[in-house]
């Protein structure tokens, strides 16, 4: 008898011990976050002008007068477009005691303009891929997010150039987005999402740019100068 009831007693240790281990190890949590995100790409390798390269994609402004204003791709253009204005000084003095710079500012659009064949944007507010020089696409996975766009010049330039978030429509006017006004590049250049199109995709939305030079051909001596835009994005406030 004390051998059966050593061995009972044994056997009910051995049951209640099993659901006290069983407790442990018995759920499993995971934690997915995934980030929001956004960021910024864009199709324009290289902007050019007075390259004089043949064959070469001009910029969407070139030969095109809007608001009064003319977009020349040669300084030839330019002067002609003076002379004949009657925007050259009439008269000139030798050995005057003093010296006058005539003023004449001229708008240049690039005569070579390079685009990356990553991709390329069309259909938004029915402006088409040759209406610019080039697009920012901006991608995230926040539809609601607000962004701002810049772009962080390395060199100099001795005369300002310009970028414009817009397009030419197909009455040959400069569509924008918002009222941003152009920007020297030379400066800084700074876009937001009131700039931007949106496109067929909820992920993806698009901001075009039309650029060109400021310069009195008068005044302005001969230049070689370079700037690098580096773009990047940020989440707005």
């Amino acid at each position: 008898m004390r051998r059966s009831l050593h061995f009972f007693v044994a056997a009910v240790a051995t049951l209640l011990a099993v659901p006290a281990l069983a407790a442990f190890g018995n759920q499993t949590t995971i934690n997915l976050d995934f980030p929001r995100y956004v960021v910024v790409y864009t199709n324009v390798t290289s902007v050019s002008f007075f390259s004089g390269t043949t064959a070469a994609a001009a910029g969407a402004l070139a030969g095109q007068t809007i608001g009064g204003t003319t977009y020349y791709t040669t300084v030839d253009q330019c002067l002609n477009a003076l002379n004949q204005a009657g925007g050259l000084p009439s008269a000139y003095s030798v050995n005057a005691a003093t010296t006058q710079t005539a003023t004449a500012t001229c708008n240049f659009a690039p005569d070579d303009v390079v685009k990356d064949s990553g991709f390329t944007v069309s259909g938004y507010a029915n402006a088409a891929t040759n209406d610019t020089d080039g697009e920012l696409l901006i991608i995230s996975n926040d539809p609601t997010a607000t962004f701002a766009v810049s772009a962080t010049p390395n060199g100099t330039f001795s005369a300002p150039v310009y970028v414009v978030p817009g397009y030419i429509n197909a009455s040959g006017q400069i569509s924008q987005n918002s009222t941003t006004t152009p920007q020297d590049v030379t400066a800084g250049v700074t876009f937001t999402q009131a700039d931007a199109y949106t496109t067929d995709y909820s992920f993806a939305r698009v901001i075009p740019l039309l650029f060109y030079a400021q310069i009195n051909p008068l005044s302005t001596g001969q230049l070689n100068e370079s700037v690098t835009l580096t773009w990047s994005v940020v989440f707005g406030p």
